[in-house]
């Protein structure tokens, strides 16, 4: 075959290959679904409420329930203690007094915000109730999330609808101590930085002098 008939049989097929190139790639598909998950953890909110008798109710319990309410409380503390107004034993005097106790004994432990009252149930009984609750909020990994295979068991198996970060999510969903925290804290009041600021500048135009700040020296000379 001489060099020429050969460049032409070349050029042939490159000519060919070029045609059915935007037909080949006609046929592919150019997107494909995500594979990493871009949503945050969520925040639940759930009531939290326990009931117990008077005599479980003590220094110990409160201390627990102050742990687990600086955690994930998001208000205040109700606790509500009952009596019954036909029996001398259980009166309403002593669950004032249940109930101060232990609000005192919440407020030593941290909670700062407990609301009280005692409640009248007819036909309790001697023995008393102490009910407590507030709102809770826990923190998850998002809805559509799973860990990946061999996390939680030893199973190791293909997932095709697993996304790449739902396990980072779960774990951390986990170690949230507040979480709360994660809603943000809203508006701060006076006490924003735009607030702090904004008292500087009042203070100048008020015209009000300021004191001269004493203080210690490097040299010792004033």
């Amino acid at each position: 075959m001489s060099l020429k008939s050969g460049l032409k049989i070349k050029l042939l097929l490159t000519g060919a290959v070029v045609t059915l190139s935007p037909a080949l790639l006609g046929g592919c598909e150019m997107y494909a679904p995500a594979t990493l998950s871009t949503e945050k953890i969520e925040v639940h909110e759930e009531p939290y409420f326990l009931n117990v008798s008077a005599q479980e109710a003590d220094e110990e319990m409160a201390a627990r329930i102050a742990h687990h309410y600086a955690r994930h409380a998001g208000g205040p503390l109700k606790l509500g203690v009952t009596y019954d107004s036909k029996n001398y034993r259980n009166t309403a005097m002593k669950a004032s007094q249940k109930a101060a106790d232990l609000a005192k004994a919440l407020r030593e432990n941290g909670v700062d915000q407990v609301e009280t009252d005692i409640l009248p149930v007819h036909g309790q009984g001697d023995e008393s109730r102490v009910l407590v609750s507030y709102d809770s909020f826990s923190a998850h990994a998002p809805a559509n999330c799973s860990t990946m295979p061999g996390v939680e068991n030893r199973v190791v198996e293909y997932d095709q609808d697993y996304r790449l970060g739902c396990t980072i999510q779960t774990m951390v969903a986990k170690q949230v101590s507040r979480p709360k925290d994660l809603e943000g804290q809203g508006a701060t009041g006076e006490n924003t930085d735009g607030r702090s600021a904004t008292n500087i500048v009042d203070l100048v135009r008020s015209g009000a002098e300021n004191k001269e700040l004493g203080g210690e020296s490097a040299s010792g000379q004033n």
